[in-house]
């Protein structure tokens, strides 16, 4: 796992994350490391979030552009980086994916017009949302919405959205 910044940088929720990480021995580097790596059969994107203040920079900007290169598919969880997360404007760079999985509603920020060819197939994971919340999406929601799987897709990619 890269990091976009040095680990002593974060704090609250996302130190506490980190702090999870470690106990779990999981191996974190630095951004610059990133260059070194050969081949990858996956990316998974988390490198901004809801931290996005202006278009990406610095090491972040550097792990999208690299991300992008890469032929494999990618993976993000609730929204693109480089997306903004609060009115969907799409920054320089921003990561293109093949699939986004919200963990609650994504509202229109990643369903805008300019936003869509960069979100690719839209899912949505249960993780105890109240099912009411997904009227803003026109999904008929209950309890039973994750009764099959815990991740259901509410968004199929198309040629329209590339």
């Amino acid at each position: 796992m890269y990091l976009s910044r040095p680990e002593k940088s974060y704090s609250g929720v996302t130190m506490h994350q980190l702090n999870i990480l470690n106990k779990m021995h999981i191996n974190l580097q630095n951004a610059e490391d990133l260059q070194s790596v050969g081949e990858a059969s996956l990316i998974i994107d988390e490198i901004i979030g809801y931290s996005l203040k202006g278009e990406p920079n610095g090491s972040a900007a550097d792990m999208i552009i690299w991300a992008n290169k890469k032929d494999v598919p990618v993976r993000s969880l609730d929204i693109p980086s480089g997306l903004n997360p609060t009115h969907g404007k799409v920054s320089e760079p921003v990561i293109y994916v093949d699939t986004t999985t919200p963990f609650a509603p994504p509202q229109n920020r990643t369903c805008r017009e300019n936003a869509e060819r960069f979100v690719g197939e839209l899912f949505l994971a249960d993780i105890g949302v109240p099912p009411e919340l997904y009227s803003r999406l026109s999904i008929q929601a209950s309890n039973n919405l994750f009764k099959e799987n815990n991740i259901i897709l509410i968004r199929e990619y198309s040629e329209e959205i590339s």
